[in-house]
């Protein structure tokens, strides 16, 4: 309840050249909003979100936006490492699913500029639309997709790509795959770009296996290592890490290991909610206009009756202190959010 997701979505809509102008009107207007309605200085002016924007707006950056458990992968000991590369292939226009196809032939024909002509080529030939089916394609038709292949690209290794397709242990992906395509993609954007990945749910995913955690630790150092700056990793995760990390091979502490990856994270943002009082009135119990007009009639007829019902002298059991309170909580009693977040 702490808007974790709404906020990675958001960033990436701040990022995002075809939607960055709308998100930082709407995220003006809701300072606006904040500011005024709750009495609270959030510390940001307008003149700093103006300077931002014309930062973004000034920087050569690409985001590849993901939930870390949706994208899962078979392969227990590099899973992360495989998913990241599978996003990257997409972002890149190749497939997500089969590794070695997108490396090998995609990626080859890619850069001799053979990859659309390919592309039409099995959509005329074959009837077969290529970002769509490529994956099953390859697997049932593979001969005739290497041919294909061929005749685009004559020096292409058709037997080396056929046997590292079938058989999917003669192709091994490590971290050191993943950081050589990484800089191979930046490389290709000129000196100032950036790629972020923005990767939603890491702790929940990567929690209950400590391979799947060592692996993604090692890929994070490596990025900060190897990829100069020009790679960017950004991860939303639980807070209270003892909640998802008890238990984990028969090991009940990993926060030491969780420890490590924090550490390669400059910047930490907490988003941690603790008033559910707060959350429910928001979410569920915000009223319009009529509502409101409604209620505080309510209120204003029966004072004296709905303050006393409620005048609990305990702190955890606190009744309506006013009127505000009251059209905020109702029908809920304010003691009642406590019990809620137990």
């Amino acid at each position: 309840g702490s808007g974790k997701s709404h906020f990675i979505k958001y960033f990436h809509y701040l990022l995002d050249a075809p939607t960055t102008d709308l998100a930082f009107e709407m995220l003006e207007k809701a300072l606006d909003s904040y500011d005024d309605a709750r009495g609270l200085g959030s510390g940001v002016s307008l003149s700093n979100l103006r300077q931002l924007r014309n930062k973004v707006r000034q920087t050569a950056s690409e985001d590849i936006m993901f939930n870390l458990e949706r994208e899962t992968d078979d392969h227990a000991g590099e899973r992360v490492t495989r998913i990241m590369l599978n996003m990257l292939n997409q972002h890149r226009g190749y497939n997500k699913t089969d590794i070695p196809l997108a490396l090998l032939l995609e990626k080859s024909l890619d850069s001799a500029g053979k990859l659309e002509e390919f592309k039409s080529t099995i959509q005329s030939r074959f009837q077969v639309n290529w970002d769509e089916g490529a994956y099953l394609f390859a697997k049932t038709q593979l001969n005739k997709v290497l041919e294909v292949g061929k005749e685009l690209l004559p020096d292409l290794d058709t037997e080396s790509i056929r046997a590292s397709i079938l058989n999917e242990g003669a192709f091994h992906v490590g971290v050191d795959t993943l950081i050589k395509e990484l800089n191979e993609y930046a490389a290709t954007k000129g000196e100032n770009f950036k790629l972020l990945f923005l990767i939603d749910e890491v702790s929940q995913y990567v929690g209950t296996n400590r391979d799947i955690l060592l692996n993604f630790q090692t890929i994070i150092e490596d990025i900060s290592v190897r990829c100069e700056n020009r790679i960017w990793v950004l991860c939303t995760a639980q807070q209270q890490l003892d909640e998802v990390s008890k238990g984990v091979n028969g090991v009940e502490d990993v926060e030491g290991e969780f420890g490590k990856i924090l550490g390669r994270f400059d910047t930490k943002i907490s988003l941690a909610s603790t008033d559910a009082a707060e959350i429910t009135q928001r979410r569920v119990l915000d009223k319009n206009s009529a509502g409101i007009q409604s209620i505080g009639g309510l209120f204003d007829g029966q004072k004296d009756y709905i303050e006393n019902q409620f005048n609990m002298q305990h702190e955890l059991y606190k009744g309506f202190e006013g009127k505000e309170a009251f059209l905020m909580s109702y029908p809920f009693v304010p003691y009642q959010f406590r019990l809620i977040s137990h």
